[in-house]
């Protein structure tokens, strides 16, 4: 038997002795500061410990000096010289990511509080960096697990708060799968939160996706947002990607030579739900022309992503996905005339209802809009829009909902069956699972519509017919849909059941028996 520890293994050890560093750093500063600030500083001495070299650590030159006054100082020191290193990859907007969380502030306590607080800290990642260099072919694995550690702990802290710059990790896995980026295209979120879809995207642990290099761009308003994201996208080991501060809508920063807005193959977004305040002052004179199609309302913003967004796909390969609330879908006015020329424009691919309670803070229930710039499927019959209803399936853990990996996947399954045209007319006199219908409509034009319990594939046309209303159910009947009862686990379960009652009565036999009851 061969004793010698796989690469595997030892990598699972580091972290089962990394992650209880991190709670200990974790808890030592959520002492002083917000779980916000503590993510944004654990982060930090993060990239601190993944930029340097097994030559030159910067950890062990603090670490030797850690009884020392003035460890903040130390700290912010080696962040200067991290940041000569590649100036504009570190700042934006003359902001350096490396000073938005401070080592040298007061809110750390006094100078006596703070040295031990950060010799404290030092000490822990020492011993993080000792794990590291243990496992160096799986480097960049334990930071980017590292990273994910830490904001999700933040998240566990603070959901309400910390919610609204997070999409759920199975969330951004669903985008990221649905997709499917390919080799060399360029990534855009541009309302990039903590950049938790981005990672997505260069995930290693995303076996659909694996290893591929992709060109990352995203922007954030919030400036501690912003250096969350660029710390999180360093630790998985970006270090080309382009986030940018500022207002997506009223200032996009994401430009091309010619100061027009920059084009993407991937454009994703978990945006704000139902922005009061989206900008609805300057769209009428937009100089980016990007609500050729309608405006917005006033106090309703979740149409101007949906257009920033589509103004910046490229021509031939360009698709995007955005999580929108479900009124998006069918409500009046200015908002039915945009989802109208979206329509008979042919841009709109899919429709996905997912449960309510999904997403941290939030009780409201949403769909992700899928739209492609040219919907070429195998066989031509591209004027069709995919419906799939999740709403009602999900599971609980930890008093939490979740899709759960089975109803994520079918999703995936679906969809990408769709683009593939496995619904299309010659394909439909198979068994589907579901039952499926054809229907035919209109004049001699063969079109069809696929049905089932939880997808529905309808014509431009019917749409037109339903006065452009995309509400999920109006194309699935959401109120019965059949449990999927797998009879052979029932009986199972049963004979199971069956046999510990057996038992059970048994033991109490017994034990009237020696009671002298028997």
């Amino acid at each position: 038997m061969d004793c010698r520890m796989t690469e595997s293994a030892k990598f699972n050890i580091a972290r089962q002795r990394i992650y209880p560093l991190l709670d200990k750093c974790f808890d030592d500063l959520s002492e002083c500061v917000s779980e916000e600030d503590c993510c944004g500083l654990l982060l930090t001495v993060l990239c601190v410990s993944f930029l340097s070299t097994e030559k030159t650590s910067y950890i062990r030159q603090l670490y030797r000096r850690r009884k020392q006054k003035g460890n903040g100082k130390r700290i912010e020191r080696c962040l200067t010289q991290l940041t000569a290193t590649n100036p504009s990859l570190f700042i934006d907007l003359e902001i350096n990511v490396f000073e938005v969380f401070q080592f040298n502030s007061e809110k750390l306590g006094n100078i006596s509080q703070r040295d031990q607080l950060l010799k404290k800290l030092i000490e822990n990642f020492s011993r993080i960096e000792t794990e590291v260099n243990k496992n160096r072919s799986r480097y960049v694995d334990i930071f980017s697990h590292a990273a994910n550690y830490v904001i999700g702990k933040t998240i566990e802290k603070n959901p309400k708060h910390i919610g609204q710059f997070v999409t759920p990790r199975e969330i951004s896995s669903l985008l990221a799968q649905l997709l499917a980026a390919r080799p060399g295209e360029s990534i855009c979120d541009p309302t990039c939160g903590y950049g938790l879809t981005l990672t997505h995207f260069i995930s290693a642990d995303n076996s659909q996706l694996g290893d591929r290099a992709f060109d990352l761009y995203g922007q954030e308003i919030n400036k501690k947002t912003w250096a969350i994201a660029k710390l999180n996208l360093l630790l998985h080991g970006s270090s080309e990607h382009q986030i940018k501060l500022g207002d997506t809508i009223r200032n996009p920063r994401l430009l091309d030579e010619e100061s027009h807005l920059q084009c993407f193959d991937i454009v994703v977004a978990d945006p704000p739900s139902n922005l009061e305040n989206w900008g609805a002052e300057m769209a009428e004179n937009d100089k980016y022309n990007r609500f050729s199609r309608g405006l917005p309302p006033k106090l309703r913003g979740d149409f101007s992503f949906v257009l920033h967004m589509l103004k910046t796909l490229k021509k031939d390969t360009g698709r995007m996905a955005i999580i929108v609330p479900h009124g998006v879908l069918f409500r009046g006015a200015t908002e039915e005339n945009i989802r109208q020329k979206l329509v008979d424009e042919n841009l709109l691919e899919a429709i996905i209802g997912l449960p309510e309670k999904l997403f941290y803070g939030s009780n409201a229930s949403v769909a992700i809009l899928i739209f492609r710039k040219k919907k070429n499927h195998a066989d031509g019959l591209t004027k069709n829009i995919l419906f799939i209803d999740f709403s009602r399936r999900f599971e609980v853990a930890n008093g939490r909902r979740k899709l759960g990996k089975k109803n994520v996947n079918q999703i995936i399954d679906t969809y990408h069956k769709h683009i593939r045209s496995d619904f299309s007319k010659t394909n439909t006199e198979k068994k589907i699972k579901d039952s499926v219908r054809i229907n035919r409509v209109k004049e001699a034009e063969i079109e069809y519509s696929v049905k089932s319990t939880f997808m529905y594939v309808a014509s431009v046309e019917e749409v037109r017919q339903n006065g452009y209303n995309l509400n999920i159910p109006q194309y699935i009947d959401t109120s019965r849909e059949k449990l999927e009862i797998d009879l052979d686990a029932v009986m199972k379960d049963r004979k199971k059941l069956k046999k510990r009652l057996s038992e059970i009565e048994s033991e109490i036999a017994k034990g009237f028996t020696e009671l002298g009851y028997g």
